[in-house]
């Protein structure tokens, strides 16, 4: 994870693997093992060696050991799946979920090509169209349920078709089943 800095659908909020490098422990193509990293938050002492090693693949030196950072669990999760009649829509509305401060945890657009192939493997019947999942968190479900309820106006605007939604852990895993399979 640490060699290529990994990533996934929840960067958009969480970061990378970078992101989350306190220290490094590294050996180099000499031998030597070297020690980078501080506990101070913040430091201008010269260049940041982590960031250079984190996502180098192994071509500057082997990560044999690491202190990271965790994120906490979040108390509340919602999830939707919304189809858009065009990729452009669908772009839209993701912009405009960002620029309203809504704060997604994970954005995920499917092509039409994408969803029939699902639909094809999986027999889901799912509309054949630009299909946006989308996943939020944050600390109550009062609170996600009125987040779903400005993502929805703004999926509207857009010119959505299907809106589909939960609250809950649960009801996100239902939801995203066929994206996860």
């Amino acid at each position: 994870m640490i060699a290529n800095n990994a990533s996934g659908t929840r960067t958009v909020r969480y970061g990378s693997t970078k992101d989350y490098v306190l220290r490094l422990s590294v050996v180099l193509a000499t031998g030597e093992i070297i020690e980078m990293g501080t506990r101070a938050s913040k430091t201008s002492s010269g260049y940041d060696l982590i960031h250079l090693f984190v996502g180098s693949e192994g071509t500057l030196g082997v990560v044999v050991g690491a202190t990271l950072r965790l994120a906490g669990l979040p108390e509340a999760f919602s999830a939707a799946i919304v189809t858009f009649p065009s990729v452009e829509a669908a772009g839209k509305a993701v912009f405009q979920i960002i620029r309203s401060g809504l704060d997604p945890a994970s954005l995920e657009l499917l092509a039409p090509e994408c969803v029939e192939l699902i639909n094809k493997e999986k027999g889901l019947g799912l509309e054949v169209s630009p299909t946006l999942f989308m996943e939020f968190h944050g600390p109550s479900k009062r609170q996600m349920a009125e987040v779903l309820e400005m993502v929805g106006e703004i999926c509207k605007e857009e010119g959505c078709g299907a809106f589909r939604s939960g609250l809950g852990r649960e009801e996100r895993d239902r939801l995203f089943k066929a994206r996860h399979e």
